[in-house]
């Protein structure tokens, strides 16, 4: 054990040390938190206008959640092409 006793040393004063540099990032953020601040909308869920139809219809096993991804590049394909073709 006497063999740990400088790593244990040097451990808890980095502990300290830390210690009161989150003291002191308390301190200041508690300082910065007395200025009013201006609320930023939120975006929970119930202020969805379509949240009461979330599941209120069959998919019929849709496999939009697996392939997604391939569905908006496709879509978006399309768009691109489209727009080449309208010039």
């Amino acid at each position: 054990m006497a063999a740990h006793t400088p790593e244990l040393k040097r451990l808890r004063n980095d502990v300290q040390t830390l210690k009161k540099k989150v003291a002191a990032l308390e301190r200041k953020n508690k300082k910065r938190s007395t200025v009013p601040r201006k609320k930023s909308p939120s975006l929970h869920a119930t202020t969805d206008p379509l949240q009461k139809f979330i599941g209120a219809f069959d998919s019929k096993g849709s496999d939009w959640v697996e392939k997604h991804d391939r569905y908006l590049g496709e879509n978006l394909l399309k768009e691109l092409r489209g727009s080449a073709t309208d010039a």
